[in-house]
């Protein structure tokens, strides 16, 4: 397509255009984001209308044992547009894309996208286009997220979880944001929550400190205490103006029987209510590869609605 250009760049030379993208940029596919990922080699994609000044969509790839990766290590990559772009448009870019993966001689290009709720028609878009140009999904899995609007927290949920909020607001329990978080002592907690449960940490506490040190604005803790005493915490990304994403949630286990991550959820909902987030992100819910149903029933029952987030892989060579 003459009125389009793919524009191929070093990551190392990259440079966020959030004001000149058709798009809402996702912070884990920006320069300064993808350049905190551990893979040493990688690549910056972008559909430019030169007529225009404006980048239509973007992609980045990188390159890992002959296979190209998209992302290295974040929640997600994949292919950023809007919803108007044209279907041709769209497969000239993932053209491009393909073209230098083969000119590479890498063997498979892996995709992880973004959760259909936070791009309704561009991730629905995407899949189909993937899927007829042979790529399999390899991965399928249930995200789950609270839309946020004027409605209170507590309209969408169970009656079950109602009880567990009275229960800890009588306790004395507290919520806050915190400004000045210690992430040595966040990481400590979060990691030991997660090995009485079973479940790994997917980064090193020297990656999330990195992390905090990297983006002070877009990564945050919030708590709910008992007295001075931390009782359950999340970490959360600001994805972009519109999307909170809560990925590190955890508590003590001497407080099952308060169940504080809904003191927790609901402080974290009012905060996005305040700050005019759309929609906070609760995450998938694993166990090993398998659905975790414990958390996928206590999600629902936080009021969480569910959408996709496809994997998709294609064998590059013959």
């Amino acid at each position: 397509m003459s009125k389009y250009a793919v524009l191929i760049q070093s990551l190392h030379e990259a440079t966020a255009a959030p004001d000149r993208a058709d798009f809402e940029p996702f912070l884990f596919n920006e320069p300064g984001h993808l350049r905190s990922q551990p893979c040493s080699e990688g690549f910056a994609f972008r559909l430019f209308h030169p007529a225009r000044q404006r980048i239509a969509a973007r992609f980045n790839l990188f390159i890992q044992h002959r296979t190209g990766l998209s992302p290295c290590r974040a929640p997600f990559g994949s292919v950023e547009f809007s919803g108007q772009l044209a279907t041709e448009a769209l497969d000239f870019f993932l053209d491009g894309i393909e073209a230098f993966v083969r000119s590479r001689e890498l063997a498979t290009l892996r995709i992880t996208g973004y959760p259909f709720a936070y791009a309704p028609a561009p991730a629905q878009i995407l899949a189909q286009r993937l899927l007829n140009r042979g790529y399999a999904v390899v991965q399928a899995e249930k995200n789950f997220h609270l839309p946020v609007g004027e409605a209170p927290f507590q309209r969408g949920l169970h009656p079950t979880k109602k009880r567990y909020l009275n229960k800890c607001r009588r306790a004395g329990f507290t919520f806050a944001e915190e400004t000045q978080p210690d992430v040595a002592r966040v990481y400590d907690f979060v990691a030991a929550s997660r090995q009485h449960r079973g479940f790994p940490v997917s980064l090193d506490g020297e990656a999330l400190r990195d992390l905090f040190e990297r983006f002070p604005a877009d990564y945050k803790v919030f708590t709910v205490r008992d007295a001075d005493r931390l009782a359950a915490l999340t970490v959360a990304v600001v994805v972009n103006h519109r999307i909170l994403y809560s990925f590190y949630t955890a508590h003590d286990a001497c407080y099952q029987a308060f169940s504080p991550v809904v003191l927790l959820t609901e402080g974290v909902y009012g905060f996005c209510q305040r700050h005019s987030f759309g929609l906070l992100d609760l995450g998938t819910s694993p166990d090993g590869g398998n659905p975790n149903y414990g958390l996928i029933r206590f999600k629902q029952h936080l009021g969480a609605q569910v959408s996709l987030k496809l994997s998709f892989e294609k064998a590059m060579v013959s």
